[in-house]
C-alpha cells in the first residue's frame, strides 16, 4: 500500500517516483550537487564510432548527458545509464543511476527536442535538451521559425518554481542567434557561459573545418533562468575522450546554495526605480484602487466569447461601484464622520481662513471689486456666486453670511455665543449649509448688493 492517490500516485507529483529515491541521494540539496552536459558526437553509424560512443558512456560520470547528432539508435541501457531516445538522427539523453531514481517523467518532441523532470525536495528540476537545426542553404527559414515556436511552446508549459536547465546545440549563429536571443527575453533566460563565467565567454565549442581553434564558435550552450544562475557552481569546456568529433563538450556542477554576487536581474521585480516599487506595492494603494484591482480580477475579460458592449457596462458597473465604496471609506479613514461633518482640527483652518479673508477685504478700497471677489475665490474658495448665496437672504445679511457659510459648524448648542461681525446688532439668524438648502439656485445676486454689502461689512 502506497498514500497517495488510488493508484499509487503521490498527489503533488506528476507521476510517481521510484521506490530507490527513499534510500538513494537526492539529486540536489544540503551538501549534495549533479553534474549536466551536452556533447555533439556528430555521428555514430559505423560500429568502430558506435563502440567508443558506448565506451564513452559508460565511463562518463555525469549525471545528464545530452547528445546531439547522433545518427543511431541506442539500447534503452548501457551498464548502469538509462538512454531516453528522441530519435535516430536527433537528440538523446543519458541518466545515471542516481538521475534515473529521480526522474518523474521524459517526454520527447519530434527528434531534436526532450524534456525530462527530477525530483527534489526543495524544488523540480526540469532539464530541456535541444538540438537547433543549422543554416544551410537548403533548409528554408521557416523551418527554424516553426522550431523556435515549438520550443516556445515547451517553455511556456514548465513551472516557475522549477530549476530550469536548456542544453545542447543551439547551431546559434546568424538567424538563429536572432530567435534564441528574442526567446530568453521573453523567459528571462541567460548563458551562464557569458553572464558568471568570464573566461568562457570567447572559447569556442565548435570549429569549422580547417579553421584554428580560435576562429570557432560558441553554439553548444547551457541555458537557464537569470534568477537562478547562482545555482552553477561551476563550468568547463573540455576536449571528449574515446569520441572524434569537431566539437567540445560542455558540462556544469550545480549545487543548492545562493550566490548574491551574481543573482543578475531577477524576473519577479521590477526595473523601475525604487520610488516607483514603492509606490506600486499594495499598501500605498488606495482603497478605490485596491477594490478596482481585486474586483477586475474577478471579471473574466474574454473578447472572443462575450459581447463587447456587455463587457464595457459591467465595466463601467464596477467602476462606479467602486468609487462610492471607496470614497465613503476613505472618509472613515481621515476621520471624518459619516455625515461628512469635518473634525476639530479642519473647522479651525476654515475659521482662521475666514477672519483673514474678512481682513484682506477691511483694507481693501469699497469699488476694488476685482479684488474683493478674487479674496472670495482664493481665500474661501467661492466658486460662484449663483451656487454660495441662498435668494432669502438679502445685502444686509451678506456680511454675517460670508463669516458663517464656510465655518462648517454645524452643531447647533444653546452654550454657544453666536460671533456677531463687527457693526451689526446682536440678532442672529439661523443659517444652514449651502450644499444642505432644499432652495432651488438662487439668480446671481445685483451689483448694487455687492456694492452694499462690502461697504456695510467695512464699517
Amino acid at each position: 500500500y502506497k498514500p497517495g492517490l488510488p493508484d499509487g500516485r503521490h498527489p503533488h507529483r506528476d507521476t510517481q517516483v521510484n521506490d530507490d529515491n527513499q534510500d538513494g541521494r537526492p539529486l540536489i540539496g544540503r551538501g549534495v550537487t549533479f553534474e549536466a552536459g551536452t556533447l555533439n558526437v556528430r555521428s555514430a553509424r559505423s560500429r568502430i564510432r558506435l563502440e567508443k560512443l558506448t565506451k564513452m558512456i559508460e565511463k562518463d560520470n555525469t549525471d545528464v548527458l545530452i547528445l546531439c547528432e547522433t545518427h543511431c539508435i541506442l539500447t534503452e541501457f548501457i551498464a548502469s545509464k538509462r538512454i531516453i531516445n528522441a530519435g535516430e538522427v536527433g537528440i538523446k539523453a543519458v541518466l545515471s543511476t542516481r538521475s534515473q531514481n529521480r526522474l518523474i517523467y521524459h517526454k520527447s518532441f519530434g527528434h531534436r527536442i526532450v524534456v525530462m523532470r527530477f525530483h527534489s525536495k526543495l524544488f523540480r528540476i526540469t532539464i530541456v535538451g535541444v538540438y537547433w537545426p543549422a543554416q544551410t542553404s537548403s533548409r528554408p527559414q521557416q523551418e527554424h521559425d516553426d522550431f523556435a515556436a515549438s520550443l516556445n511552446s515547451v517553455l511556456n508549459e514548465v513551472s516557475q518554481r522549477d530549476l530550469l536547465i536548456l542544453l545542447g546545440d543551439f547551431n546559434a549563429t546568424g538567424y538563429n542567434w536572432t530567435l534564441l536571443s528574442n526567446l530568453m527575453d521573453s523567459f528571462d533566460l541567460c548563458i551562464p557561459q557569458q553572464k558568471k563565467f568570464g573566461h568562457l565567454k570567447k572559447v569556442g565549442t565548435w570549429c569549422p573545418p580547417g579553421q584554428p581553434l580560435a576562429t570557432g564558435n560558441c553554439i553548444d550552450l547551457l541555458i537557464m533562468r537569470r534568477y537562478q544562475i547562482n545555482m552553477v557552481e561551476r563550468m568547463q569546456i573540455k576536449e571528449p575522450f574515446l569520441v572524434t568529433t569537431d566539437h567540445k563538450m560542455v558540462t556544469a556542477r550545480f549545487g543548492l546554495h545562493v550566490n548574491r554576487k551574481y543573482l543578475g536581474k531577477k524576473a519577479f521585480k521590477s526595473s523601475g526605480s525604487p520610488l516607483i516599487t514603492a509606490i506600486e506595492k499594495p499598501k500605498h494603494l488606495t482603497l478605490f484602487e485596491r477594490q478596482m484591482d481585486s474586483e477586475m480580477g474577478k471579471l473574466n475579460i474574454d473578447s472572443e466569447n462575450q459581447d463587447l458592449d456587455m463587457l464595457w457596462r459591467k465595466f463601467k458597473a464596477t467602476l462606479t461601484q467602486n468609487y462610492n465604496r471607496g470614497d465613503t471609506q476613505e472618509v472613515e479613514l481621515r476621520g471624518d464622520k459619516p455625515n461628512g461633518k469635518p473634525n476639530r482640527k479642519e473647522r479651525n483652518a476654515y475659521r482662521a481662513n475666514i477672519k483673514k479673508a474678512i481682513d484682506d477685504i477691511r483694507s481693501t478700497s469699497v469699488y476694488d471689486h476685482r479684488t474683493i471677489w478674487h479674496i472670495l475665490h482664493t481665500k474661501l474658495g467661492v466658486k460662484g456666486t449663483k451656487a454660495d448665496i441662498p435668494a432669502n437672504l438679502q445685502a444686509a445679511d451678506f456680511a454675517k453670511y460670508m463669516e458663517e457659510l464656510y465655518s462648517l459648524d454645524h452643531r447647533s448648542s444653546e452654550t454657544e455665543k453666536p460671533v456677531t461681525p463687527e457693526g451689526t446688532k446682536n440678532n442672529t439668524a439661523a443659517f444652514t449649509d449651502p450644499r444642505n438648502d432644499p432652495l432651488p439656485l438662487p439668480k446671481p445676486p445685483d451689483i448694487n448688493e455687492v456694492y452694499k454689502a462690502v461697504s456695510k461689512l467695512k464699517r
